[in-house]
């Protein structure tokens, strides 16, 4: 069997999960007898692009591949992107109460906070991958390989001048205030605290935490967010973002491209959702790289994970704050009609309430029925259980 050949243009988070995941399946695992299906992986990366500051957080799953495919542990010597322990998510102000309200994981499947750059180093020097230095402008005129993983990336601005290839995802933000806060030893989760205008992340580092407060800009002033910051968390800003939340309206580029990251879609952080997306791109990809399923239905299955995290966090947000503001109202209304009329979802929200969270845990696996997305049945018991 002749091996395909798989590039990947970009250094971000989005590129290294799509090598990570790929090498596995593909060159590590392969066919049912251990053969390889791929020869080892092309990276083109430009040293002179910054990696993102943010997406920091992963859940068990990816953790899960980082250590099969690095040999990454919380040994200092092996913890090579400056992995923090994630045992979960601590939501703060959420529902009318505004209780407190802590999303674990279970032991056996944790996750970690990380640092974007670290995991690009890593992956870059792991041996495993060929890594080439190259500014990549036309990915088809300028590698040479069965299929292309496009990850560059999409910055605001791109976006906006290339609209029209871009579906919009129905999402109550589309800004953000970035801060560094002091070091906190007993932070070993991710704070998701409500505001009065969004929701900030507060995510432990090695030496500091990373603070994002995010918010709508079309209804909070800047500098009313940058004091509300201030005042809730005791930090000053030093960093800001704009953006848009989006779906590609086809994952592929030309006759051998996939994109992937932020060049096939961006949502705003809650829940972490991503990293998953990014691996159900690998594996939606795999049909594509070995001509099982038309490019109409791999698009589809595309839309399909995305309806799924826009639903899932949308019902977060109707659900609302212990706030009644302006973003909130907003943000109920524009959720109204959206994960109401997602009949798996209305299915998973029953089907978590018909068992306890040890039933579920102690199932073999992860059955189709206890999972929506990237989210196991206790997600939605957790949540449902908070509202």
């Amino acid at each position: 069997m002749v091996k395909k050949k798989l590039a990947i243009v970009g250094a971000g988070n989005a590129a290294c999960i799509t090598a990570m995941t790929n090498h596995l399946y593909g060159v590590v695992t392969g066919d049912p007898a251990g053969n390889g299906l791929y020869d080892p992986i092309d990276i083109y990366y430009d040293p002179e692009v910054p990696i993102s500051r943010v997406g920091q957080g992963t859940l068990p799953g990816l953790t899960h591949i980082m250590s099969q495919v690095l040999g990454a542990t919380f040994y200092e010597k092996e913890n090579y992107f400056k992995g923090k322990l994630k045992s979960g998510v601590l939501y703060e102000n959420w529902g009318k109460s505004g209780a407190k309200h802590f999303h674990p994981f279970i032991m056996s499947h944790i996750a970690i906070h990380y640092e974007p750059k670290q995991f690009s180093k890593a992956i870059l020097e792991c041996g495993l991958f060929n890594v080439i230095e190259k500014n990549i402008k036309d990915p088809e005129k300028e590698i040479d390989a069965d299929t292309i993983f496009d990850c560059r990336g999409l910055t605001h601005k791109q976006y906006l001048e290339n609209k029209d290839d871009y579906l919009p995802v129905i999402n109550p933000l589309n800004a953000a205030i970035l801060a560094k806060g002091p070091y906190d030893p007993e932070l070993h989760y991710t704070r998701t605290v409500a505001t009065p205008n969004g929701w900030t992340f507060v995510v432990p580092n090695f030496d500091s935490t990373s603070i994002g407060y995010l918010y709508n800009s079309d209804i909070t002033p800047r500098n009313r967010a940058e004091k509300n910051l201030t005042k809730m968390f005791d930090v000053e800003p030093d960093g800001h973002l704009d953006f848009s939340n989006y779906v590609a309206k086809s994952m592929f580029r030309g006759e051998r491209t996939i994109l992937n990251g932020n060049k096939l879609a961006f949502v705003e952080p809650l829940e972490a959702n991503s990293s998953p997306f990014y691996q159900d791109i690998s594996g939606i990809a795999w049909h594509a790289i070995f001509n099982i399923l038309k490019k109409e239905e791999m698009d589809q299955m595309m839309h399909y994970k995305m309806a799924q995290i826009q639903n899932f966090l949308l019902w977060h947000y109707d659900k609302g704050s212990k706030y009644d503001t302006e973003f909130w109202r907003y943000a109920k209304k524009i959720s109204k009609n959206t994960w109401e009329r997602d009949m798996e979802f209305l299915r998973m929200i029953q089907h978590s309430r018909s068992k306890g969270e040890l039933e579920f845990y102690n199932r073999a696996g992860d059955p189709p029925e206890d999972v929506y997305g990237q989210w196991h049945a206790n997600s939605f018991k957790n949540w449902d259980r908070l509202i």
